[in-house]
């Protein structure tokens, strides 16, 4: 059995678990420290929309914020919205999601737009993007979604 719930990312100076926004994805668990001040939290629970719970999150960090809904491991809708109101979606693990899970991968952004836009999204938080490692992330199929996960950030230049 794999990971079902959120993985939440975003820069702050204190845990993202004690704000009290975090609580819109759901119940937090664990949090690690990756680069600089960026943070992974893991969240418990689904969220009705990864927008609705996205936005209130950039606005009490007035940081860029990505977070991905993570369906037993197997694969992963991603949103990324900036401070500034850019926003960009994703599937990770795309052709399992409208398989197995019956995701509406047409409702996300398609691999090519979603790697536009985590560019700029990455650009928007001081970051320096790879396009390689973003490509990667929206169009190869792992075992992971964690794992994909784990690409897209390195692709996004956090950690």
């Amino acid at each position: 059995m794999g990971y079902w719930g959120h993985l939440v990312v975003a820069r702050s100076t204190r845990p993202l678990s004690v704000l009290r926004e975090v609580t819109a994805f759901g119940t937090p668990q664990d949090e690690r420290p990756i680069d600089h001040d960026w943070r992974l939290l893991r969240v418990a629970g689904s969220s009705p929309s990864l927008r609705a719970a996205v936005a209130p999150l950039v606005a009490a960090t007035g940081a860029p914020v990505l977070a991905a809904y993570v369906l037993d491991s197997d694969c992963a809708v991603v949103e990324g919205q900036t401070h500034i109101g850019m926003r960009w979606t994703g599937v990770l693990n795309r052709q399992i999601a409208a398989r197995d899970y019956q995701a509406p991968v047409d409702d996300y952004d398609s691999p090519e737009r979603a790697v536009l836009g985590a560019q700029e999204w990455s650009r928007q938080a001081r970051l320096t993007p790879s396009e390689d490692l973003l490509r990667q992330a929206f169009t190869e199929e792992r075992d992971s979604a964690e794992e994909i996960f784990d690409l897209l950030l390195a692709g996004l230049g956090i950690g």
